[in-house]
């Protein structure tokens, strides 16, 4: 599962983040790493990575974080694209947008 942690971001502060709580099972090898695709309205693209390579949970519960944003980020609503789980066996399962609303997971963070 995933959840916006932030569903509303305001650059202008100096210290916004978008925050992400993020949830994956592998009951096998584990979880290595998490990927989520953010597009901004224009097609800008933001891309944020949780890695737990060194622990290898086989349930995982986490929050990503974007690096600080520039006050310059574009305005408007932004979307996940693509949320990426990989496993520490170099499998992966990719969800996209219509898949994760099809879920009922948001999908949309704003940018003021």
């Amino acid at each position: 599962s995933i959840t916006a942690l932030t569903p509303v971001v305001i650059p202008s502060t100096g210290s916004a983040r978008m925050s992400f709580g993020v949830s994956a099972t592998d009951n096998l090898s584990g979880v290595e790493k998490v990927r989520l695709d953010l597009v901004g309205p224009s097609g800008q693209i933001i891309t944020l990575w949780g890695n737990y390579g060194s622990t290898h949970p086989t349930a995982l519960t986490a929050q990503i974080d974007s690096a600080i944003l520039n006050v310059l980020l574009e305005t408007g609503t932004w979307t996940i694209d693509a949320v990426d789980v990989y496993d520490n066996a170099g499998n992966h399962t990719v969800l996209y947008a219509d898949e994760l609303a099809g879920r009922g997971l948001s999908t949309t963070i704003t940018v003021q």
